[in-house]
């Protein structure tokens, strides 16, 4: 699978988990709340209370924020749940509601060196996937919607239709009951896709829609998610945002040099990583994979990767194995507080994978990882 296909999975991941992303700063009359991603589906930050910041900790559960305020060594309840970019906050009996703190900004840069300009109104802040745009009646919206804008190394014209139909295939897989299934249309230099399909918990039309410009090996990716009526009225504005993407070209990771920024965070990530081999495995439904990186303590960085996907049903059995390999340069980089793996490929694209971890483990992109001596 290419790049451009593995950023639509991923894209595709993010719009049905779109209601889940708690992450942010939110703040009321007495409360300020900060929230960041530390794993899959969990979250760490802080809670500040008329001058007093405690630690905060926390994960989803179905749809709402289940978690822990810490205070002189004790430890108080707490959970919330979003409805649009308002949070509702509960601990100890008592209810605070609390906005969602966004900056409007003409033109917001992402960590994997590309930007993109909002349009009027809208504000934009970084994930590991991309940059997620908010439009401005977001708080007051208690329709699920989201907006996830990329520039994609990798994009190969030759697999576009191969992707489109493995996107429908997976909706079906999970249920949806089709009403458009990848529509194609053609707005000057602006290819979109579109699926459509009636909410399970609402009954309402849902929309996904995938707009792209491809330029060469590299594509201007903007994924739309949210009722069909509410993506069609903000056309013209993702038209605008996704043709407003722009990346230049990677500074390569020098051969010599510092692999890490002169902070404590990377610095630390750089001790624990440096030298290592960092391995995720995942099995389920008959596939599993392993994916190994090296990160050699000169800078050096390899890729490996196998994959098994194995089907048993009464009267017929198949396997498929599958492998990967890239090579290129590493470095550790923290940019607004946030660490990631910078990946210069020896095809000159490059990757930026976020570094979160929690109490018990780490992360890489979200999915659990571990740090070993190289084999």
């Amino acid at each position: 699978m290419g790049k451009f296909a593995l950023f639509l999975a991923a894209a595709l991941a993010f719009a049905q988990a779109a209601a889940d992303r708690f992450e942010g700063v939110y703040a009321g009359k007495e409360l300020r709340l900060e929230l960041r991603a530390a794993g899959s589906s969990s979250y760490a930050g802080s809670l500040q209370v008329q001058g007093q910041t405690y630690p905060v900790s926390a994960r989803t559960v179905n749809r709402r924020l289940i978690g822990t305020l810490q205070s002189g060594g004790n430890r108080y309840p707490l959970q919330a749940e979003l409805n649009g970019g308002q949070l509702r906050l509960e601990s100890e009996g008592n209810v605070y509601l609390l906005d969602r703190e966004v900056a409007v900004i003409s033109v917001h840069e992402h960590p994997m060196g590309f930007t993109v300009r909002p349009a009027a109104g809208w504000s934009a802040r970084n994930n590991e996937n991309g940059v997620l745009l908010m439009p401005p009646d977001a708080a007051a919206q208690s329709t699920e919607e989201g907006y996830i804008a990329v520039v994609q190394d990798g994009y190969n014209a030759a697999q576009e239709a191969a992707t489109v139909r493995n996107m429908s295939k997976q909706f079906v897989e999970h249920g949806g009951e089709m009403r458009k299934a990848g529509v194609r249309q053609q707005s000057g230099s602006v290819t979109s896709y579109y699926w459509e399909a009636p909410d399970p918990k609402s009954g309402k039309l849902a929309g996904l829609k995938v707009y792209l410009i491809p330029a060469g090996n590299r594509v201007n990716l903007l994924l739309a998610y949210g009722l069909a009526g509410r993506i069609a009225a903000r056309e013209p504005e993702l038209m605008q945002m996704v043709a407003s993407l722009r990346k230049d070209a990677p500074k390569p990771v020098p051969a010599t040099g510092p692999l890490a920024d002169n902070t404590p965070l990377a610095q630390q990530w750089l001790r624990k990583l440096q030298g290592k081999m960092i391995r995720q495995f995942h099995a389920y439904s008959g596939m599993s994979s392993d994916k190994r990186h090296m990160l050699f303590a000169d800078g050096r960085y390899t890729f490996r990767s196998n994959s098994m996907v194995a089907i048993d049903v009464p009267g017929a059995s198949a396997s498929s194995i599958g492998r990967g390999r890239e090579e290129g340069r590493w470095q550790i980089r923290e940019i607004n507080g946030a660490v990631f793996l910078r990946i210069q490929y020896s095809d000159g694209s490059t990757g930026q994978y976020r570094l979160t971890q929690d109490a018990r483990n780490w992360y890489m992109n979200g999915e659990k990882a571990f740090a070993v001596d190289p084999e």
